[in-house]
């Protein structure tokens, strides 16, 4: 809203405007109405190219490339702003990778944290929020516009500078992070199933203790001779962890897939009100306020910020499940405020409600993510779920138009986005009986270690046994083995070692070594 405010400060497209027309028209709103639009759609595009980058070549690369974008970004708007408006569009895409980058490299930054799940959880909520508190960004950059005698393009060239140090400070903090080894995402494990096994953490790793290790190869064997069972399907079944599943399975898992879903709804939503609020507060009467409101919907981003620790203690202490609820009902809250009443005083309230339920959204989608993925999978899976919300979100560009050509009417687009919240009701408890589910699985595999530790040890003892056994008289020691299945599918085989100890003189060496 604010940078519309700024190009039309510039009169950026009034040259689409007829003579004697007030300005600005409609048709040089549409433009700027649609270009952050179009210019996010396209950005989106390459979201997962992005999280490939993040994942492959770490987050230090994907950091450089959204530096890069957005000065180039910024640096063809303040062209725009001298010589040729075209270049906005242009502009804008570039700060939309910008923004994609940011977006996808927050759950990285989360991820050096990941041996503590509250501060991981932390660290992911409060970047979301500060992405949305910094809307008031554009806000200030109005002000100063209006408020003194700054141009636009030195408005822009400032904000260009600003930037540039910004981005310096990041790619400094992730060159310093990879330097020092804090960052374990990347250092996949992967069993001879080609599975990520990096969910185990950078302990598991590099600890080096005696257990973990003889823990691990047994788990290795034990999910070597799984393979063929797990690989028949060219689908993973919902019976195993989904971190320890081929990246492409994790992507294309159940639980994946309705995050997905719920994500891309809600985004979608959010967008549009976040968009579209120059001109749906102006149909309101806000023009005759002097944008009055629309300043103080820019100001409340930030006070998503003081909805923190709500969230945090919700997700702690009601679950996931109730977090992805809470947002359903925050968007139900907004929806209803933004049909039910045209009162500019009411909407206030509404803009409260959005900042908590688009800051909660973010957080809790993203917090969630990597519980359930694995480190190697997050970033494409983040740039997954943007480009499927950006294909989604062409059909805000439709709404745009058709409620600017209806005079301004926004209740139509308004009402359809509150009524799609409910179907999401019904997604995230299917997405929390996934989260139960995974729970019961994880708490089984959690007990393998320690199984499969005593195996090894057996193991030892059978090698120790049968070579030693050969300096005995033949009928010495007899040894039968016996292999069954469990309930749950699992081959176990079972010994019997018997000692022949009226032919031995020494019938006791002969018990402990059965033993």
């Amino acid at each position: 809203g604010p940078m519309q405010l700024i190009l039309e400060e510039d009169r950026a497209f009034e040259w689409k405007c007829g003579e004697g027309e007030e300005i600005p028209c409609s048709d040089q709103s549409k433009s700027l109405l649609i270009i952050p639009m179009i210019a996010y759609s396209c950005a989106v595009v390459f979201s997962p190219l992005m999280g490939y980058l993040s994942d492959s070549r770490g987050p230090l690369a994907l950091m450089i490339f959204l530096g890069v974008s957005g000065c180039i970004g910024i640096g063809l708007i303040t062209i725009a702003s001298a010589v040729y408006d075209q270049l906005y569009s242009l502009g804008f895409i570039f700060i939309g990778f910008m923004f994609i980058g940011v977006s996808i490299i927050i759950q990285p930054t989360g991820l050096v944290f990941q041996d503590n799940e509250k501060a991981q959880r932390l660290v992911i909520s409060i970047l979301h929020a500060l992405i949305d508190a910094g809307s008031v960004t554009y806000l200030l950059l109005y002000h100063l516009v209006t408020s003194t005698n700054i141009s636009p393009i030195q408005t822009f060239v400032g904000y260009l500078v600003f930037a540039i140090l910004s981005f310096a400070g990041g790619i400094y903090y992730w060159y310093r992070i990879t330097k020092t080894g804090a960052y374990f995402a990347s250092d996949s494990v992967s069993n001879e199933d080609g599975k990520d096994m990096s969910k185990n953490g950078p302990a598991d790793i590099q600890e080096g203790n005696d257990s973990n290790k003889k823990a691990s190869l047994i788990m290795n064997d034990k999910r070597k001779s799984e393979s063929n069972r797990r690989s028949s399907s060219s689908s993973s079944t919902d019976c195993d962890l989904i971190s320890n599943r081929a990246p492409i399975q994790q992507l294309k898992s159940s639980q994946f897939i309705l995050v997905l879903t719920f994500f891309m709804s809600h985004v979608v939503r959010a967008n549009f009100t976040l968009q579209a609020a120059r001109e749906y507060l102006g149909s309101l009467g806000d023009d005759e306020e002097n944008n009055k409101y629309l300043t103080i919907f820019s100001s409340l981003n930030a006070a998503s910020l003081v909805g923190i620790p709500f969230i945090e203690w919700i997700l702690s202490h009601k679950g996931y499940h109730a977090g992805f609820q809470l947002v359903n009902i925050m968007a139900l809250v907004h929806g209803t405020i933004q049909v039910s009443s045209e009162n500019m005083n009411v909407q206030v309230l509404g803009f409260i409600i959005y900042s908590f339920y688009r800051c909660y959204l973010f957080s809790v989608v993203f917090s969630y993510l990597p519980l359930f993925l694995s480190g190697q999978v997050v970033g494409r899976a983040s740039g997954v779920m943007f480009i499927c919300t950006s294909m989604l979100s062409t059909t805000n560009i439709g709404l745009s138009r058709w409620a600017v050509n209806q005079d301004y009417n926004f209740w139509g687009p308004n009402l359809l986005y509150t009524v799609m919240v409910a179907p999401m009701i019904i997604v995230a408890w299917f997405i929390g009986k996934g989260i139960r589910r995974e729970a019961r699985e994880k708490t089984k595999q959690q007990q393998v270690p320690e199984e499969a530790q005593k195996r090894m040890q057996f193991k030892r003892a059978t090698t120790a046994k049968s070579s030693a056994s050969s300096s005995f008289a033949s009928g010495n020691i007899d040894i039968s083995s016996d292999v069954f299945k469990t309930d749950d599918g699992e081959q176990v085989e079972h010994q019997t070692c018997t000692v022949s100890a009226s032919d031995s003189p020494d019938p006791e060496s002969h018990l402990e070594l059965c033993l």
